[in-house]
């Protein structure tokens, strides 16, 4: 089972900064702060705790938004400040923070890299929780007061706030910690708008609206294959799991534009992230699963009869007896990145992705 090992590293985290209070250092309120820890020595020990805290928050939802499971942690209990610059930390200057919740309803310009961090790891759990949800609303093509599109909004809002305000020095692709943000942002972009266009097709909502959030995903996917194409290394870049789910979900996208419209650049930008896939896939497992999903549906959608053929090495070379990464989710238009659910009973010779896609439901 992929970082099922992480996994349980990180619920354990998530459950022992609760028992030491990590998530309200800086409440107001006095009687319910935790008694495990004595106080802070000085600010900079404060700010240590508060790092801790939101490390282990950064872990919690990246494991949620790309398992599908529930987040082990509620963004409204927490009163713990948001972690301040590096230089501060380092040379002990005390620096004024505000709260995540605070943040998010104003602008992040002159927040740390770090915060900087933490915030976009929450957009991106919230957009792929959404993904993940199958919504009952009494009228879903209701795109002012149904559950799903007010939300969907929201995050779409969500987003393009925090591209407007990311401070100059994670713009682009100056640097990995860029380049690691801005991959994360562009990838829930397309997560909500693939199930966005999805229930679109499915209700019959006006084309208007079908079209708005498609032409969403062709430059998010574009913007990614830019950041990639920019890599001056690679395979190291691919070994964060988010950069394959990134390059994986524009593959997608570019995939569906060709069918679509029979695009040259698509077509081209498509055939050049798989063959990056498959090259890296030979010393990345994690890579190489996805590239095995992707020439699947190559295949599926007869794009490309041979695409298969093309990863028979990667697939001699891995354990497929559980998911492969990448699995369609139970709402339409979902990707679970990491999936847990195992088939059960050996899988047929030659093609053991196709009885995986048919036995995995989804997320579990």
């Amino acid at each position: 089972m992929w970082f099922s090992r992480s996994s349980m590293s990180t619920s354990k985290s998530v459950r022992l900064a609760q028992i030491l209070g990590l998530y309200q250092l800086d409440s107001n309120s006095n009687w319910n702060r935790s008694a495990t820890l004595p106080p802070p020595k000085d600010w900079c020990e404060q700010e240590e705790r508060r790092r801790t805290l939101w490390a282990i928050f950064c872990g919690d939802k990246n494991t949620s938004g790309t398992t599908g499971w529930p987040s082990l942690m509620d963004v409204k209990r927490i009163s713990t400040l948001l972690p301040a610059s590096e230089e501060a930390f380092h040379f002990g200057i005390e620096e004024p923070s505000t709260t995540l919740s605070q943040v998010l309803s104003s602008d992040n310009s002159h927040c740390s890299l770090f915060a900087c961090r933490v915030i976009t790891t929450h957009l991106f759990h919230e957009c792929l929780d959404h993904t993940y949800q199958e919504h009952q609303d009494p009228d879903p093509t209701d795109i002012r007061n149904s559950h799903f599109w007010k939300r969907h909004q929201d995050l779409d809002n969500g987003l393009a706030t925090a591209f407007i305000t990311l401070p100059d020095t994670l713009r682009g692709s100056h640097n990995q910690e860029a380049m690691t943000l801005n991959l994360q942002l562009h990838t829930a972009s397309i997560c909500i708008h693939r199930v966005g266009a999805a229930q679109a097709r499915k209700h019959n909502i006006p084309i208007e609206i079908l079209s708005g959030t498609q032409a969403r995903l062709l430059p998010a996917a574009d913007a990614i294959f830019g950041i990639v194409a920019s890599l001056a290394d690679v395979s190291a870049m691919f070994l964060n799991p988010l950069v394959v789910f990134a390059a994986y979900m524009a593959t997608n996208v570019f995939l569906e534009d060709y069918i679509a419209s029979r695009n040259r650049d698509s077509e081209i930008k498509m055939t050049a992230l798989m063959d990056l896939m498959i090259t890296i896939g030979h010393e990345n497992p994690v890579t190489a699963s996805a590239a095995v999903q992707m020439a699947h549906e190559l295949r599926k959608t007869g794009i490309d009869a041979s695409a298969v053929d093309k990863v028979q090495d990667l697939m001699a070379k891995m354990d497929l007896k559980g998911p492969l990464m990448g699995q369609q989710g139970r709402v339409e238009g979902s990707v679970v990145f990491c999936p847990f659910e195992a088939p059960s009973g050996p899988a047929p010779p030659g093609v053991p992705s196709e009885y995986l896609r048919n036995n995995l439901g989804g997320m579990p």
